[in-house]
């Protein structure tokens, strides 16, 4: 079954350089894997410290995979998470009976990325009201 992760990152002052260039750097070798169905990152033009990873997968262990593999270790584990102040991950999986409607003109990720930054947003406040 398809795997779908969404991830919010709000990046720590004087990080924001770094985590962009270990972001761009992880763009080519994650496509090229054999379980990946798109890898998009976005970020807030109002707001440089945050960024939004769109990412689908052939299912879990394909995501699974892609955690072990050398580039996520070196630019995901050795620099981005490290220069966070703030994460927020959604694992997803589509609802059973709906196919995917292909799209051509618009990027896979785009518009759910768009659609679901108010509702990261909007967790984030709920989490900060909880503790």
């Amino acid at each position: 079954m398809e795997f779908v992760v969404i991830a919010q990152y709000r990046v720590r002052a004087g990080e924001t350089d770094r985590v962009e260039e270990a972001l761009r750097n992880m763009v080519a070798p994650t496509r090229a894997e054999p379980g990946n169905r798109d890898y998009q990152v976005f970020r807030d033009p109002n707001d440089p410290a945050l960024f939004v990873l769109f990412e689908r997968y052939a299912d879990e262990d394909a995501f699974a995979a892609h955690r072990a593999t050398p580039h996520f270790g070196t630019w995901l584990a050795g620099v981005v998470l490290p220069a966070l102040e703030d994460r927020i991950r959604l694992d997803l999986v589509p609802l059973a009976g709906i196919e995917r409607r292909p799209d051509p003109s618009v990027a896979d990720g785009e518009a759910l990325a768009f659609a679901t930054r108010h509702e990261l947003r909007s967790r984030k406040q709920a989490f900060t009201r909880m503790t």
